[in-house]
């Protein structure tokens, strides 16, 4: 029996003994272990304060095992890490009263995007809370705590604007990269142009950056060489000096090689003008232009002649001849047609793969689920994180929200039970004395305390509150009430109302198209294409008879009533013409287009409206145009309280309507074009790219108010998600000129696009 204890002792010293080995070797292998010793020992105090702690209380600093965890706050914080708290942005405005003020976009806001090789972030929100001004301020480094992070950023906007001409593509305030000389207005900007002044530009911020890293490691080793000297003039405690001498010679031996690394990246920089190097990237340029649909001819052309979309294509191909640590894509899909997308996402791979992070703003879900990581929705002046893509991000958006409800019911059952004890209590002291009235009084402020204390008692993980975690104040209750507040409640009710607001989800204006249903029928098609053929003149213009370079021809189309029809193809494939065609804007070359007699009221909502109506609105109704005064100058016969109905009926707030139409954000822009065209009682809607500037929740409620109206639709777009809601007849301009009906819908035309599109090249 003694024999056999003295054996299971001695096993388990055995497991014991190996158990710790297991652990400090766990220990040793923490990279950030030291890491972590060093900068905490640095915040202590001088060299003789921290050698006067043992080794034991060093690494009690750290942590360790079960004892804060293995890393930073349980982060591992990286060089390129973006992690800014407290942010505030505001945005100016003004009103149709002339008065000037700021409104509040993010207040105490953390913005955290964390590289690693595979992030990509999605950045979520309603139209007008900020998405766009929030990219753009981090391009121009106009955060606090931005400049100081020594990364490099591209910013592609929504919209490309003509090069070589007054516009910009960049805002105000956005200091984004516009590609062109704004010095030489009549000079003649190629494909081939923007992408090396996009290289060129990418090269000085690189040498730039690389300078003041090396200047900062310069820094850093002065310090530890001061450092190690007062060490070696100290000796009270010989075991520390040694061991701090090595740690300062391996922190010394390797900011030297990432300093003789960063010099030779800058001889390298130094070097990147020679003849022959521009001569190899001008030949890479090509290639990748090329991949994007851009073809030789059009990389010789001037940047005014391509398409909308060919000037997005150009530059999201100038990414890839830039060193980049941030990506920040606002709306890419914009004006893409699907062979762009496709390219869209092997770009975003090809991003991945170089360890950049990737911000990313779009209306496109299937985009999003493709290729998000993470998702920031940006509401109620703050960011939220959530991991997974878009459908992850609403299941566990609801589920917070639900859980928020939960919360409530229950907060508000323990309240009325605390009040019902407290009103017992009241009618108990009535007629009580003496001494017994003492006892009810005091319960009845116990019970009155506890009431103001109580609030929530799980946070949305679903851990429960400690004193400690909530500082002592929880959420919700009476006591998280500034003084004010409290002063100007008259009852427990009002206090109890007040607080609630801060537990209960904030709702969110709703999103909504109401198109106004028709009430006249023609039961015959409403246009008919008859072997219709367009094109436009090519060659010599001087010519007597010029030739025409035709987009398409022999093309029939039939638009029945009622219908919902999808045009798809490529860019500069003629589907913008096809259906100015069928608006009646445009007479075909070749041809006829019939309608029937009446003829029905058919409005064009253009790709460019939103994006031009500023400058149109301006000009035509003076630099105060608000949305209503707008809408009430186009259509006087019209009543006020009508525009303003027809406001509402598309998500525009009596706020928005008021305010000047170059302050609205581009999807409420998009909002007004469609209540400029339903104030005109359409039968039939053309819409070219309506999903640009929407926000998804937007495209959602579009599809939604598509699919309930009772007029005829035609569309072009290469918004997937909203393709397939609306269940639309597609058809595809092929590049022969033929238009030919789609069998299986969106989908098989996707099929066929992803088995013939080429890979992105590498550069």
């Amino acid at each position: 029996m003694t024999s056999s204890n003295t054996s299971s002792s001695k096993n388990r010293a055995d497991e014991m003994v190996v158990v710790d080995q297991q652990m400090s070797l766990l220990d040793d292998a923490d990279a950030l272990s030291q890491r972590w010793n060093d900068e905490v020992l640095s915040k202590i105090g001088s060299s003789r304060e921290t050698k006067s702690l043992s080794l034991k209380q060093q690494q009690l600093l750290w942590g360790g095992r079960g004892k804060g965890g293995r890393g930073i706050g349980r982060n591992t914080i990286q060089r390129r890490d973006i992690i800014l708290p407290d942010i505030t942005l505001e945005y100016i405005s003004d009103d149709v009263s002339g008065a000037v003020g700021s409104r509040t976009l993010l207040d105490g806001a953390k913005l955290k995007l964390l590289s690693g090789g595979d992030r990509v972030y999605a950045l979520v929100g309603r139209n007008g809370c900020g998405k766009s001004t929030l990219l753009r301020r981090m391009h121009a480094k106009k955060i606090p705590g931005f400049v100081n992070l020594n990364l490099q950023s591209m910013y592609i906007p929504q919209e490309v604007f003509g090069y070589g001409d007054h516009e910009s593509n960049n805002g105000s305030d956005n200091g984004g990269d516009s590609g062109q000389d704004n010095e030489d207005e009549k000079e003649v900007i190629t494909p081939l142009d923007v992408v090396m002044r996009y290289r060129k530009k990418n090269q000085q911020e690189s040498k730039g950056v690389t300078e003041k890293r090396i200047e900062t490691l310069e820094q850093e080793l002065e310090t530890l060489m001061g450092g190690n000297t007062d060490d070696n003039n100290d000796n009270d405690n010989d075991d520390n000096v040694n061991a701090n001498d090595e740690n300062h010679e391996e922190e010394i031996e390797r900011i030297c090689n990432e300093i003789s690394m960063l010099e030779d990246q800058l001889n390298t920089l130094d070097g990147g003008t020679e003849e022959g190097l521009d001569l190899e990237y001008h030949q890479k340029a090509s290639q990748v232009l090329s991949c994007f649909g851009i073809t030789e001819d059009q990389q010789k052309t001037s940047m005014n002649y391509l398409s909308g979309g060919q000037k997005k294509k150009v530059l999201l191909a100038c990414t890839l001849f830039c060193d980049i640590d941030v990506l920040l894509l606002d709306e890419p899909t914009n004006h893409l047609d699907m062979q762009g997308i496709v390219q869209l996402h092997a770009l975003i791979q090809t991003m991945i793969e170089r360890k950049a992070i990737v911000v990313l703003v779009s209306h496109d879900v299937a985009l999003i689920n493709s290729v998000a990581t993470d998702v920031i929705h940006f509401a109620n002046q703050t960011l939220t994180y959530y991991k997974g893509n878009y459908t992850d991000f609403l299941l566990q958006k609801n589920q917070h929200d639900l859980h928020k409800v939960h919360q409530q019911n229950a907060l508000n059952k323990q309240r009325q039970s605390m009040i019902k004890t407290i009103d017992n209590l009241k009618k108990q002291s009535i007629g009580s004395k003496g001494s017994g009235s003492k006892k009810i009084r005091r319960a009845m402020n116990e019970r009155k305390k506890k009431l103001e204390r109580h609030g929530v008692e799980k946070d949305e993980n679903g851990h429960r509150r400690t004193v400690q975690s909530a500082g002592g104040i929880k959420t919700a209750s009476i006591n998280s009430l500034d003084a004010s507040t409290r002063k100007h409640a008259k009852n427990y009710s009002q206090l109890i109302k007040r607080s609630d607001l801060s537990i209960a989800p904030v709702p969110e204006k709703e999103v909504q198209f109401k198109f106004k249903n028709i009430t006249c029928h023609w039961y015959e098609p409403l246009v008919s294409i008859l072997d219709v053929g367009h094109g436009y003149p090519d060659g010599n213009q001087n010519e007597a008879n010029p030739r025409l370079r035709m987009l398409f021809d022999s093309v029939d189309l039939r638009i029945d009533e009622k219908s919902t029809t999808c045009i798809l193809g490529e860019n500069q494939s003629g589907k913008t013409t096809l259906i100015r065609l069928i608006s009646g804007e445009m007479q075909p070359t070749e041809g006829k287009v019939q309608f029937p007699s009446p003829c029905p009221t058919i409005c064009y909502f253009d790709q460019h409206k939103a994006d031009n109506l500023i400058v149109e609105g301006v000009t035509k109704y003076g630099s105060d145009t608000s949305s209503i005064s707008l809408l009430m100058s186009m259509y006087p016969k019209k009543t006020e309280q009508d525009v303003r109905g027809e406001l509402t009926a598309f998500g525009l707030s009596p706020q928005q309507a008021s305010t000047h139409i170059q302050f609205l954000s581009g999807g409420e822009r998009c909002r007004l074009c469609l209540v400029m065209l339903m104030l005109s009682d359409p039968h039939v809607l053309i819409l070219d790219e309506i999903s640009n500037h929407l926000d998804p929740e937007s495209v959602d409620a579009l599809a939604y108010g598509i699919n309930n109206w009772n007029g005829t639709v035609v569309l072009v777009s290469h918004d997937i998600h909203l393709i397939r809601q609306i269940d639309a007849k597609c058809y595809v301009l092929m590049k022969e000129g033929r238009l030919m009906c789609v069998q299986g819908g969106i989908d098989s035309y996707l099929q066929s696009i992803w088995r013939q599109e080429c890979g992105t090249v590498d550069v």
